[in-house]
């Protein structure tokens, strides 16, 4: 249980992040595209994300931007955010250094699949 929460506190954080960070791109463009709200718009999210503008994201550019668009009013401590972040880091790439645009959009489209099945079944009931 504490791991399923853990596991859903990670993905709320990064539900939050990539919608603000998608929130933030043109609005013209988004309704263009029809996105929803998880993932508007993962380029754009991933863009933001690659600091060095290198087409790769690493972990480090990842943790950075997760800490400098975490969202006000959030119950986590710093310290909670920051063992969050890296937990999802690891789930979405594993032990890899960096990942490429099309494995954060597989690995977004992943985790969307999983909170639909887990909203589906009632979310994190008993």
């Amino acid at each position: 249980m504490r791991k399923l929460m853990g596991v859903l506190g990670v993905l709320g954080m990064l539900v939050v992040m990539v919608g603000f960070a998608g929130a933030e791109a043109d609005k013209s463009e988004k309704k263009a595209k029809g996105r929803g709200a998880f993932g508007r718009d993962p380029e754009a999210t991933f863009k933001k994300m690659d600091a060095n503008s290198d087409g790769k994201v690493t972990k480090e550019e990842f943790l950075s931007f997760l800490k400098e668009n975490r969202p006000s009013g959030g119950k986590a401590t710093p310290e909670q955010a920051q063992t969050r972040a890296e937990g999802a880091w690891k789930r979405m790439a594993g032990s890899k250094d960096s990942l490429t645009l099309d494995e954060y959009k597989t690995a977004v489209k992943e985790m969307q699949e999983r909170f639909k099945q887990r909203k589906g079944k009632g979310g994190n009931q008993p």
